[in-house]
């Protein structure tokens, strides 16, 4: 794909013989037009359809989120959601063809330069409740007592998300979320990050594995 940088008449959109035009974020592109394959899928071709597969299944349905969480990158030529997936792509999946599973361990939802997660503990003790804390520790630079908290739990069981957004501060240092009811018994991971006031981001960190009571 050729990037259009200067021209008589500017970029163009559409079809023009063998080419695509296009622009995305103010930059103007060609493309040339994709040609169909009857060769077989490679067994290296195939590995990272079922790489990207899995890791879009959890991504997807945060892609709101991940636009706004990933905003303290190089946004200019890729969404926040693209540059968690290409990071999570890399870092979060583990196993070998055709076993592969997420490392929820190693993914990452947010970035950025705040006092992120420290002290967790992530617990069903009762029906459809977990259980969540952390260091509610802030130095009022880098960290504050205000700080938002963001909590993504996802049951892997029923591929199902629960959201927690701004629900807590910083300060509570614990929270109880109830989840749908139907859960008992299945597998939740956590995420969190922090946000302050004023936008800035924590990277996110994990909270660990709990089956529901």
């Amino acid at each position: 794909m050729g990037e259009i940088k200067k021209g008589a008449n500017g970029g163009f959109s559409g079809k023009a013989g063998s080419v695509i035009g296009s622009k995305w974020r103010s930059i103007s592109y060609i493309r040339g037009l994709s040609e169909k394959s009857n060769k077989p899928a490679t067994t290296a071709q195939l590995e990272q359809r079922l790489r990207f597969a899995l890791m879009t299944s959890f991504l997807a349905p945060l892609k709101d989120l991940l636009e706004k969480s990933y905003s303290s990158r190089d946004m200019t030529r890729a969404t926040g959601y693209n540059l968690s997936l290409r990071d999570n792509l890399n870092e979060a999946i583990k196993g070998t063809y055709p076993d592969f599973e997420i490392d929820f361990s190693k993914v990452v939802i947010s970035r950025g330069a705040l006092i992120g997660l420290a002290g967790e503990k992530f617990i069903s003790e009762v029906p459809d409740v977990v259980d969540i804390s952390w260091n509610s520790f802030s130095n009022g630079l880098a960290g504050f007592a205000t700080d938002s908290v963001y909590i993504v739990l996802y049951n892997t069981t029923r591929k199902f998300h629960v959201l927690s957004v701004g629900q807590a501060k910083r300060e509570d240092g614990t929270i109880q979320i109830t989840m749908p009811q139907g859960f008992s018994g299945d597998t939740i991971e956590g995420l969190l990050f922090f946000v302050s006031e004023d936008g800035r981001y924590s990277r996110s960190g994990y909270l660990g594995q709990t089956t529901m009571f």
